[in-house]
């Protein structure tokens, strides 16, 4: 039996960006356990709990990828606070930025969903490079080197 619409709990969506080096390798399922393990850290159980956070969907792509959590309406800087402390993700480090935050899924979807692609490039040099709106990742010998297009003098 589905309950009234009066009766059913507010929900927001928050719409993020994980941003990895191309070469991570960690799925939804760890990202899931990085964001309850931080909410634990930050707030407790009971607070963490309260939040009513869970991620939704997480489309991984080389070098990051677009997630989306669902969480209570009056507990969305809770859920966003949490998010800012995920900086590892199964030993893989991780910037995460919000996007935003959408009363329904499929109005968020239609707004952030190609909010900064990710495409793979090569430089002069034959060297594997990813860019992702004005930041570029290009692989060398030693790891990865991360800049601007100014950076690397294209303009």
């Amino acid at each position: 039996m589905t309950l009234p619409k009066s009766l059913r709990q507010r929900r927001r969506y928050v719409f993020f960006e994980a941003e990895t080096f191309p070469d991570a390798s960690f799925c939804e399922h760890d990202l899931r356990r990085a964001l309850w393990f931080e909410a634990q850290n930050l707030y407790g159980d009971v607070t963490s709990a309260e939040t009513r956070a869970e991620l939704v969907e997480y489309d991984t792509e080389q070098g990051g990828g677009l997630g989306v959590i669902r969480c209570a309406h009056d507990r969305v800087d809770q859920t966003r606070a949490a998010l800012a402390c995920v900086d590892e993700v199964d030993g893989d480090r991780v910037g995460v930025r919000v996007l935003g935050v959408s009363g329904t899924l499929d109005a968020g979807l239609d707004k952030y969903s190609d909010a900064v692609p990710t495409t793979r490039a090569t430089t002069a040099d034959g060297d594997e490079a990813w860019e992702r709106g004005d930041a570029v990742d290009v692989r060398t010998d030693d790891g990865f080197m991360c800049g601007t297009h100014h950076d690397y003098g294209k303009e």
